[in-house]
């Protein structure tokens, strides 16, 4: 037969099967009444001919199935028969067929929203051309490993030696912008000139920065992102416009595309303007975020040892001002965005909900187990009636399919619900977050979840209930079914390996819960009951003198402790438990002795506070006293330090009327005035 005979033999096939069954039926009566008939030609009785006959050709069944399987396209015919004879069976047993598909869902369900967080903050290409060559510079401790913001001085010695491609550096502050339909307060980025080349932006209206934007003087100009130009009307004529970013007159000159607002949370970029002052460009003034581009051919690993050299430099010009133990390094930017913990946590996260879903596909694989058992008398007669292993098989890896495609379709749903919780339960700070969507990859993970569900499930049911002799099958139904030896074996494999996957996320989910319990157990060192926060930041443009900063908080403080039902009032450049500010670390050492490194020194988070700060937060003094509206800049520098500083730095030895100072930067002595309870910040 040709194969063009064949191809049209099988399409006939598949499109007329009633016909092609009642031409089977005839040729293989055909078949029988010539191979009867030769039969008789050697003398054969009519009836003894006829069951010779029927010997020689073999089950009639089989035949067929044999037919059956060769004729049609390539197995369609008995794969929709399978599903067909198999949604009969399973609408035999509702209950069952509902919680295998339940069961499956939440594992498919959990599986996919975790990974569609996943996919969008770990895998995900960032939306900046060739991301791969972005890198984020960072001063990093060498003992520790600590990383955290860079100098100016830094930056500029990058841009000199042309380390990088394109560098820049930039600092976030919240600004009130005034222009728009409503004042408002908003994210702004101080960014250098290079900072939109770096990351290889393009404006989706209007321009970006020029070299003579960051020059001094003028109007400032200012590049908004996507979102705030929608929240400011979003029609085009707002290029041009004027508007006062914290008192200061600007005019928008660019809108960025939907996604590239970074960082996440910015909405409006400035330029930073030269020159820069002298505090800038002390070596120890880490205050400066960075992004750099890789240079053409160049690896990570030998821009980091330019970094090095450079740092080194550093250190020798300045050496009280930068201990050995300070260098810089660049890390890529996805990882210094997203974070070593956040990583790991989502991965961890991932794997347990991984293990959630094996234990559906055990628990589901049990059901049909055991629901084979109790049909091991009907596949056995299938089987002796002349039906393969391998159809057996297939007609039970169809049941196992029909549950697995409502189940991974609930799962998607569940998932979609998932991922609106997790958007909404998620920290602002979690970068990519707002991207997180069932998209194409995230869709291919909830069918391959399912298909994975389909073969765990299913397989070791379908060939355990094919298994076996067939004679000693129906000779074994007319007892008690209990089942095979290999099917008995099988359900205690299953038991054991879903008792084990349970008892590992029992045990991870119960460490979790100690790790929470031991965090809220844990003393902040305040009392935050009653207590309310807000940020306040002072436009320069009419707070321009000293005077004027220091009345404006002596007002607002007053102004606040007369309104009814405050108590107390007070100011910080920082607040505990991570609660946002000025973090500015210091190392500090007493008044008279040796400086670094021939003594030793402390490091601590310098605060600066008003009077009153204590109390507000009942953060307990130890000994000595507060500070006071006399404590101004007239009278002796004084400090206050916690009970760990007073530890480290006097061994025990009484605190108060000792002097002490930042001896790397400010070297100002001052005496210790009060002594108060640790705070973890």
């Amino acid at each position: 037969m040709s194969p063009f005979t064949k191809i049209i033999r099988r399409l006939r096939a598949a499109l007329f099967p009633r016909a092609m069954e009642v031409e089977l039926d005839e040729e293989i009566r055909f078949h029988l009444e010539m191979e009867a008939a030769k039969n008789r030609d050697h003398g054969m009785a009519e009836s003894t001919a006829r069951v010779a006959a029927l010997k020689d050709f073999g089950g009639v069944s089989r035949a067929k199935e044999e037919s059956r399987e060769q004729r049609g396209l390539p197995r369609l015919e008995s794969i929709v028969r399978d599903l067909r004879i198999a949604a009969r069976s399973l609408r035999r047993s509702p209950g069952f067929a509902a919680v295998a598909i339940v069961t499956l869902g939440l594992g498919v369900g959990a599986t996919t929203a975790i990974f569609s967080v996943v996919h969008a903050v770990l895998l995900d290409p960032l939306p900046f051309p060739h991301p791969q060559e972005l890198v984020t510079p960072q001063t990093v401790l060498k003992s520790g490993g600590h990383r955290w913001a860079v100098s100016y001085r830094d930056f500029r010695n990058w841009s000199e030696a042309g380390v990088f491609e394109h560098v820049a550096v930039y600092q976030s502050a919240e600004r009130d912008v005034t222009g728009g339909a409503n004042p408002t307060r908003t994210n702004a980025e101080i960014v250098t000139a290079e900072f939109f080349p770096a990351l290889g932006i393009r404006p989706a209206l209007g321009r970006l920065f020029s070299p003579d934007d960051h020059a001094p003087g003028g109007v400032i100009p200012v590049v908004i992102s996507d979102g705030f130009w929608r929240r400011m009307g979003g029609t085009r004529d707002i290029l041009g416009r004027e508007i006062r970013v914290s008192g200061t007159v600007g005019t928008v000159i660019g809108i960025l595309a939907p996604e590239q607002g970074w960082p996440r949370e910015g909405d409006l970029w400035v330029p930073r303007r030269l020159p820069v002052s002298a505090d800038d460009l002390e070596p120890d003034n880490f205050v400066y975020f960075s992004i750099a581009r890789l240079k053409s051919g160049t690896t990570l690993d030998a821009t980091i040892e330019k970094l090095g050299v450079l740092a080194m430099r550093v250190e020798q010009e300045f050496p009280k001002k930068r201990g050995k133990d300070v260098t810089v390094t660049a890390t890529p930017f996805r990882d210094a965005l997203v974070g070593s913990e956040l990583t790991r946590s989502l991965w961890v996260l991932l794997g347990a909900v991984g293990l959630v879903l094996l234990i559906a596909c055990v628990n589901v694989a049990n059901l049909l187990l055991a629901r084979t058992t109790r049909r091991h008398h009907e596949l056995a007669l299938r089987a002796a009636l002349g039906a393969s292993r391998g159809r057996l098989i297939r007609q039970l890896l169809a049941e196992s399919v029909l549950l697995a495609l409502p189940g991974g379709g609930l799962g998607v749903l569940l998932a979609k619900v998932g991922i609106a919780t997790l958007i909404r339960l998620s920290p602002d700070n979690v970068p990519g977050i707002e991207r997180v969507t069932l998209n194409a990859p995230v869709l291919l993970v909830a069918l391959g979840s399912t298909l994975v569900a389909v073969v765990l499930a299913g397989l070791a049911p379908a060939l355990s209930g094919s298994s076996g002799s067939p004679a000693k099958a129906l000779v074994e139904a007319g007892g008690r079914a209990t089942g095979t030896r290999i099917a008995n074996r099988l359900r205690a494999g299953l038991v054991v390996a879903e008792v084990a996957l349970s008892l590992t996320l029992l045990a991870g989910a119960a460490l979790l819960l100690q790790s929470v319990r031991n965090l809220q157990r844990v003393a902040p060192g305040i009392d935050v009951a009653q207590v309310a926060t807000f940020e306040v930041s002072l436009p320069r443009a009419k707070y321009q003198t000293r005077q004027a900063i220091l009345s404006f908080w002596d007002q607002l403080q007053s102004r606040l402790t007369a309104l009814p039902g405050v108590q107390f009032a007070s100011a910080t450049s920082v607040l505990p438990l991570g609660g946002g500010g000025f973090y500015l670390g210091r190392a500090v050492i007493e008044a008279g002795a040796l400086e670094p490194p021939a003594g030793a020194e402390v490091g601590i988070m310098w605060n600066i506070v008003a009077p009153k700060y204590f109390t507000t937060l009942r953060q307990p003094l130890l000994a000595g006293r507060d500070f006071t509206a006399q404590d101004d800049s007239t009278s002796p520098p004084v400090i206050i330090v916690d009970h760990a500083f007073a530890e480290a730095m006097f061994h025990g030895a009484p605190a108060i009327g000792r002097r002490v100072f930042s001896w790397r930067d400010e070297r100002v002595a001052r005496e210790i005035v009060g002594v108060v309870g640790d705070v973890r910040y």
